[in-house]
């Protein structure tokens, strides 16, 4: 089973890349300059804090491939609507957010090509699966001066 769900993340992080490569590309312009990767984790009732040390143990295994790890933000408040149409009302969020900043799309390509074949990655990954209820993904390219890669 173990063996499954790595196969299972191993195709979710390929489709992501691909899905990543394919936003990025949109454009000629867009394969160069700064790219931004936002993942949202929407956390089961009560599995917060686990989500939470389960994407910390991602950045320390990113770090150990030698790989730029992620800022990591922990919701605090949500609201949505039109300003328009009265006072804001409770939004929905992701829990968790984490942000990489790479300086082009082929250190994202690079990236992600070393993250599908280390086994602890997947590992985090398959673990992450059963802690959330929703996943998202947005790759953004930074628009304007400097790239903050550090």
């Amino acid at each position: 089973m173990f063996r499954t769900n790595i196969a299972r993340s191993a195709a979710l992080v390929t489709l992501l890349a691909f899905l990543a490569g394919q936003g990025a590309s949109a454009s000629a312009s867009n394969t160069s300059g700064c790219h931004v990767v936002q993942h949202y984790y929407f956390a089961k009732a009560g599995m917060e804090d686990e989500v939470l040390a389960t994407r910390i143990r991602g950045n320390e295994v990113r770090a150990a491939l030698g790989l730029a790890t992620s800022r990591l933000l922990v919701i605090k408040s949500s609201f949505s609507g039109h300003p328009a149409d009265g006072p804001l009302k409770p939004g929905n969020a992701s829990y968790l957010m984490s942000e990489t900043v790479f300086a082009n799309q082929e250190d994202v390509a690079k990236a992600d090509e070393m993250l599908v074949a280390s086994e602890d990655y997947l590992a985090v990954r398959t673990k992450m699966a059963a802690l959330i209820d929703h996943f998202e993904l947005a790759v953004r390219r930074l628009v304007g001066n400097g790239c903050p890669t550090d």
